[in-house]
């Protein structure tokens, strides 16, 4: 603060004890236009050419005595633009005090002012990108800011800012700027509708860069069962290797919604994993753990530092399970070590004649038993004859046979009125 108001002191004074000579010099040439205008352009390139350099070398000084990495850099994008402004603030005082008509004095002063509007908007664009870059070079401390999002956020600071100098702009040609506002308010709600799964996708990935639920190279199984290794995070998608080989692409929004196993994002190093198998009932326990300790000893994936643990999971009368628990190097080691275990529990129990847990046995008791013979009874025959085209040669010949139907025995109606008279005759 003491250094710049000693500048600021040191410019008033300045101003202040030239002004009068300045004032009579002008003065002077009063009568020659066309050499006081080039009078001043040559001031403003020459003022511009020496400000731009000392103010340079001044933020250096500065920049060193904070200890701020970035002034350095910035002072040289900053010379560049320094000289332009200072300059071109020169030519516009050379247009206010040139004896222009209005039409041509307003052109001119807005063709200036447009180029002073484009410098200034050209080097604070660099500046931000500049300090993007490095807050993304250093993305352990800053989680927002990553390598992956560092385009984004280029990009939006760019939008920014060229809105900004294109309104500066059309305002200083005295153009309205609401209808124009409006309708791109308008259009920029028409294609937020239509593309709102992309706008989804692209604020979930900043969500899950931010929060970084996973890396690049961390292995992650999700809840549909789907696991493998990040391979790339982007800002609509997430990109997920097999170990097949196979690479998934999955939007973000899925990825923010789903649940997600990280193998990988512990501290330490390792991963614990179980391996469940089960033996025949009166297996010593003491022998089993015993041999899958050693069996584990000698696999090369096992971290040796981290304790092994043998349990008995379960026992019953037919089998006793037992479960294996160590710590591999990585998650990626995952399938081949488990495969190897396996395979080498199996050949040692084969080896010391271990006997496997046999199948469950199960006992099925009939309480009912179905009839074994039903009757048919056949009312009546819908044919008067069967003919069976196609009969086995049982007599000897193949000639088709005839079934005659049964002649069903005639119904006899009983002769009520005769009946009543052998009855009456009886009873006299």
């Amino acid at each position: 603060m003491d250094i710049i108001n000693n500048i600021n002191n040191w410019l008033h004074l300045a101003f202040d004890t030239a002004s009068p000579y300045f004032i009579s010099f002008w003065t002077f040439f009063n009568d020659y236009t066309y050499f006081r205008v080039s009078l001043i352009a040559a001031a403003s390139y020459l003022v511009a050419k020496f400000l731009s350099k000392a103010i340079s070398k001044l933020i250096k000084n500065i920049s060193q005595r904070l200890c701020f990495n970035l002034g350095e850099e910035i002072a040289l994008l900053l010379e560049s633009p320094l000289f332009y402004f200072i300059f071109l603030n020169g030519l516009i005082l050379v247009v206010v005090f040139s004896e222009f008509n209005e039409t041509p004095h307003f052109v001119a002063l807005s063709i200036l002012k447009s180029l002073l509007i484009i410098v200034l908007s050209t080097s604070l664009l660099r500046i931000i990108k500049l300090l993007l870059q490095k807050a993304a070079d250093n993305a352990e401390s800053n989680k927002l800011i990553q390598p992956q999002t560092l385009p984004l956020f280029k990009n939006t600071a760019l939008i920014f800012v060229l809105t900004g100098a294109i309104h500066q702009i059309f305002s200083v040609w005295g153009v309205d700027m609401t209808a124009l506002l409006a309708s791109a308010g308008i259009a920029g709600l028409a294609i937020g509708m239509a593309s709102k799964d992309m706008l989804s996708d692209v604020i979930s990935g900043i969500l899950i860069m931010t929060d970084s639920p996973y890396k690049i190279n961390d292995t992650v199984e999700l809840e549909s069962g789907l696991r493998g290794m990040i391979t790339n995070i982007g800002i609509r998608s997430t990109r997920i290797l097999t170990k097949d080989n196979v690479e998934i692409i999955i939007p973000n929004t899925m990825m923010s919604n789903t649940q997600i196993t990280n193998e990988s994002s512990a501290e330490t190093q390792g991963i614990r994993l179980k391996l469940v198998f089960s033996t025949a009932a009166g297996t010593d326990p003491e022998h089993i753990r015993a041999l899958l300790i050693n069996i584990a000893d000698h696999n090369e994936n096992v971290l040796h530092k981290q304790a092994k643990k043998v349990q008995v999971l379960e026992f019953n009368e037919r089998c006793t399970t037992f479960c294996l628990m160590f710590w591999i190097k990585e998650a990626p080691l995952r399938g081949a070590t488990m495969t190897q275990l396996r395979e080498d529990i199996y050949t040692q129990l084969l080896k010391e004649n271990i006997s496997f847990a046999s199948p469950t046995e199960r006992e099925i008791s009939i309480t009912s038993q179905p009839a074994l013979r039903q009757e048919v009874a056949i009312t009546e025959f819908p044919v008067n004859q069967i003919e069976i085209k196609e009969m086995p040669n049982l007599f000897g010949n193949g000639k088709p046979r005839t079934i005659n139907k049964p002649n069903r025995p005639k119904s006899t109606k009983r002769n009520s009125n005769k009946d009543d008279n052998d009855l009456k005759h009886r009873a006299h």
